[in-house]
């Protein structure tokens, strides 16, 4: 049988391949071998922040000792290419770690009173791709991350009739997009895109709507932005500083659904 390599994927024959959402030829899941660790094929782009409950998440602070089920979580480790990690500051309360929550694998769990992790500083991007493993754990208004002043926050908003993805400037949504899975009833992957003026949105591997609003810059220092709205579980978080090509967004959303069992 001839073989060939196509995007996130090991030797496949050429009979094995199936069409992504995105329209990009892909060969059986069973071969997919791609992770975060190494560059996107298309585009060659690396992890900006990768923050993985399954990877170097510690209930102290320097980490020296790795979180099990119910600890306090003081330290989570980048494993991205951005010299930061993330950990419990000042008044913030610690999120909990959770063992076997989605597909046997764990998260870190943020109440909706004061848990919070910091960065230590600024983490801004003006263009982005952001991926996240996420339950948002309440029928309410869950702002996850985005900006301080006029910059724009992308958030979710479960608390009317249908739970919509909302790029927000601090005074009320500007758009609206609706999610075709509550995120606060089932685990989503969420998916974010910024470049220049045009904000993109998916969730799950389908496209959830496009938003053309003023350039705004991201910001990621603060993990909820807003600690008592953001009652969730995350179980991963995946950015990149640039914007993904559509190859490299299907390779990425292959890992998760892979992963996560998601859809």
């Amino acid at each position: 049988m001839s073989m060939r390599r196509v995007s996130g994927y090991g030797l496949v024959g050429i009979g094995g391949t199936a069409v992504s959402e995105l329209g990009i030829g892909v060969p059986a899941e069973a071969a997919f071998t791609w992770t975060p660790a190494e560059s996107t094929p298309d585009g060659g782009q690396n992890a900006w922040v990768w923050l993985d409950a399954g990877q170097d998440v510690y209930s102290d602070n320097p980490p020296t000792t790795l979180a099990g089920n119910g600890d306090s979580v003081q330290f989570w480790t980048n494993q991205g290419t951005l010299a930061r990690d993330w950990y419990r500051a000042g008044a913030d309360g610690p999120p909990t770690y959770r063992t076997g929550i989605i597909n046997s694998l764990p998260v870190v769990e943020f109440d909706d009173v004061d848990d919070r992790l910091f960065a230590g500083g600024a983490v801004t991007t003006a263009t982005y791709s952001v991926f996240a493993v996420i339950l948002a754990k309440a029928a309410q208004v869950n702002q996850w991350w985005g900006g301080v002043a006029t910059n724009r926050q992308i958030r979710i908003n479960d608390a009317g009739a249908n739970p919509v993805l909302d790029v927000y400037n601090g005074v009320g949504a500007i758009a609206s997009n609706v999610l075709s899975v509550d995120p606060v009833t089932a685990w989503s992957l969420s998916e974010y895109f910024l470049s220049g003026t045009m904000y993109s949105f998916r969730q799950n591997g389908s496209d959830m709507g496009t938003v053309v609003d003023v350039a705004s810059t991201f910001y990621l220092d603060y993990i909820p932005r807003n600690a008592v709205a953001a009652p969730q579980q995350i179980a991963e978080i995946l950015a990149y500083n640039a914007l993904l090509s559509d190859d490299d967004k299907a390779t990425v959303e292959t890992y998760f659904k892979l992963k996560y069992a998601l859809w």
